[in-house]
């Protein structure tokens, strides 16, 4: 939900954090006119969101692999009630 001690932290210097829990993206990684699919979170997570737009302090996380990437989308998924 980004309520933790280092959400509070960001929030505080102004860049609250995303709750994954409420289901709402904004990036548009793949420009199919729809925002959040399973490709615009795996494009963000595997090339950062500074790539498409948003904050470079998501930094990319490619040295994972496509496998992981894809398990951290998943897994998103499940955040939501």
């Amino acid at each position: 939900r980004g309520d933790g001690p280092t959400g509070a932290a960001l929030a505080a210097q102004g860049t609250p954090p995303r709750d994954f829990t409420r289901g709402e993206f904004v990036l548009d990684a793949d420009k199919d006119g729809k925002t959040g699919t399973d490709a615009d979170l795996f494009a963000v997570i595997k090339n950062g969101a500074g790539a498409y737009g948003g904050s470079p302090l998501m930094a990319p996380w490619a040295h994972l692999g496509d496998a992981a990437i894809a398990d951290m989308v998943a897994h998103i998924r499940t955040l939501r009630p």
